[in-house]
């Protein structure tokens, strides 16, 4: 089964529902054999200019898994080091994701294919980060092995949220992270966790760039498609018209 994806920005029924301001990077991948940052082109008034996706090792763009006309960013193999994919942007773009004055504030949302679902199912892990393995700069998205989720918050792991993955299927994920609130929200296809009290042990900005995949040890295999990302929180309205962008058909 996979999942029918649409460009919910260029969608006339979802535009009036999700506002663009502070939209940071709005990624399609394999559109026509690109990595491109469309934020500005669908409207931002805050997008990271000129920003690409460049591709390492053997991850590959083109991935299919889903009918729409724009596949996905493919990461073929678990723990083979060197397979990923970054934006060419310096790392002073994504400051606002890792800020040293408590006041990080950002959503994001992405479509995510898992296809490592072989014993021990929690080889697949690491979906993007700036440093890896938590570290006091790292926004890290990880699939565990009670086939629940933890992400790591600049130096602060939580594994509270008890969402769960067991399928190779295509999902829509949302992450934000609202520090001065200590507020972090986790959904998957529009469920909804939230948690408070959170803090971080960050004291600097983050030294990399924004990356997926290739986190050492614990490398991501699946695919992924249409990651954007906020420099707001998302209302649940705004998360719901862009759930419902990408589930207009079941196959």
């Amino acid at each position: 089964m996979s999942l029918y994806l649409v460009n919910p920005f260029l969608s006339a029924s979802n535009t009036a529902n999700i506002s663009l301001d502070e939209l940071k990077a709005y990624y399609t991948f394999g559109d026509s054999g690109d990595q491109l940052n469309h934020a500005s082109a669908v409207g931002s008034t805050d997008a990271i200019a000129s920003s690409t996706i460049e591709l390492f090792g053997n991850t590959t763009s083109g991935a299919s898994g889903h009918v729409s006309g724009v596949d996905s960013i493919d990461f073929p193999n678990y723990d083979v080091h060197g397979n990923y994919a970054t934006s060419s942007n310096p790392a002073s773009d994504y400051d606002f994701m890792v800020t040293d004055d408590s006041n990080t504030i950002w959503t994001a949302c992405f479509w995510m294919r898992n296809t490592g679902f072989t014993a021990p199912i929690y080889q697949t892990a690491d979906i993007w980060g700036f440093t890896g393995n938590g570290s006091s700069n790292d926004i890290q998205f990880r699939y565990k092995n009670n086939d629940r989720f933890t992400i790591w918050f600049a130096g602060n792991e939580y594994t509270g949220f008890t969402l769960t993955m067991t399928d190779n299927d295509w999902h829509f994920y949302m992450v934000s992270w609202d520090e001065p609130n200590g507020t972090i929200r986790f959904s998957i296809d529009n469920v909804m966790e939230t948690s408070t009290g959170i803090t971080t042990s960050n004291t600097s900005s983050p030294p990399d760039a924004l990356r997926f995949g290739d986190v050492s040890g614990n490398e991501f295999e699946g695919q992924i498609q249409l990651f954007i990302l906020y420099n707001r929180i998302l209302t649940t309205d705004e998360i719901t018209a862009l759930w419902n962008g990408g589930a207009g058909a079941v196959l």
